[in-house]
């Protein structure tokens, strides 16, 4: 098993290492930490990870993304997102695409 969490580890590690997105390097990272705490059997790793990495609880991290778009964003937060913090649905109809069948009626 220690084999096996060593190779994970490694992919991990390499995966963060080429990763140029700040934000899911985190993740990356987060899953490292997890990984090594689970490995050690040691409780609520996932958790515990999250502290580490972001310095606050996994439960937490959506409600700070949130506030601080609207904290950057303003009036405008409401132009963008939805008050739950999803992205406001695009106001155009959808534009239908032609269909195999409709494509293939002279063939």
């Amino acid at each position: 098993m220690e084999h096996f969490v060593g190779r994970v580890l490694l992919r991990l590690e390499k995966a963060e290492k080429d990763e140029s997105n700040a934000h899911l390097r985190d993740d990356i990272r987060i899953a490292w930490v997890t990984c090594l705490y689970a490995a050690r059997n040691e409780p609520k790793p996932h958790e515990r990870a999250t502290l580490a990495v972001l310095g606050i609880l996994p439960d937490q991290v959506w409600p700070r993304i949130l506030a601080n778009r609207k904290a950057r964003l303003g009036d405008e937060f409401s132009r963008w997102y939805e008050a739950d913090g999803s992205p406001l649905a695009d106001k155009k109809p959808p534009v239908p695409s032609p269909s195999k069948s409709s494509q293939r009626k002279d063939a």
